[in-house]
């Protein structure tokens, strides 16, 4: 059990996720905040 191997691996999914998230969150404060969709 390689555990530099494991955590190497898992430190790229943690800066994926966190990337997935930041790019999420700006999707929502475009279209809530700087371009709101009239209904």
């Amino acid at each position: 059990m390689n555990i530099r191997k494991f955590l190497l691996s898992f430190n790229t999914v943690n800066v994926y996720l966190l990337i997935s998230i930041a790019f999420l969150f700006c999707l929502i404060v475009y279209f809530y905040v700087i371009n709101p969709v009239a209904d």
